[in-house]
């Protein structure tokens, strides 16, 4: 699991929660972070070969934060291809990384939406739009090779 920055409290709860979620379903597995990043190539880059020299066994790379075109590079330096590879944000890097079969999914959160929807919420507070506010999970959509967004298609 790599993170480009662990005091993100959004990238915290995501790993917390992959840390559970893998405990519960499979124990038997071993979970390596590699922390902080800050998103850059270069530093995930560093930090992924030294992993892989470490971890020569990996089989699945999750993602939480940006530098999957480094991890894809040092995967391919290795001669490693994973399982899974997992990446958030569909970001113009992560979508040609989706379109060349690199990274199999792509968790997308569209704060467009989420900033729409607490609009909504601050207008019910404020009786300027009818019903209560309520609480809505955010969404998030899994996007993969296959059904990449026609925006996001090539013409």
């Amino acid at each position: 699991m790599t993170l480009s920055c662990s005091v993100f409290f959004g990238m915290r709860e995501r790993a917390e929660a992959f840390r559970t979620a893998m405990g519960a379903f499979a124990p038997e597995l071993r979970i390596v972070v590699l922390p902080d990043a800050n998103g850059l190539d270069e530093a995930m880059a560093g930090l992924v070969r030294s992993a892989l020299a470490e971890h020569p066994g990996v089989r699945a790379i999750y993602s939480v934060g940006g530098g999957n075109r480094a991890i894809a590079a040092e995967l391919v330096r290795a001669g490693l291809e994973c399982e899974v590879f997992l990446g958030h944000d569909l970001d113009e890097h992560n979508v040609d990384l989706l379109r060349a079969g690199t990274l199999h999914a792509v968790l997308h959160h569209d704060l467009r939406a989420d900033t729409r929807a607490a609009l909504r919420q601050v207008l019910r507070h404020h009786r300027l739009l009818a019903g209560a506010p309520t609480s809505v999970p955010a969404g998030v959509e899994v996007v993969t090779p296959y059904n990449i967004p026609a925006r996001l298609r090539p013409v």
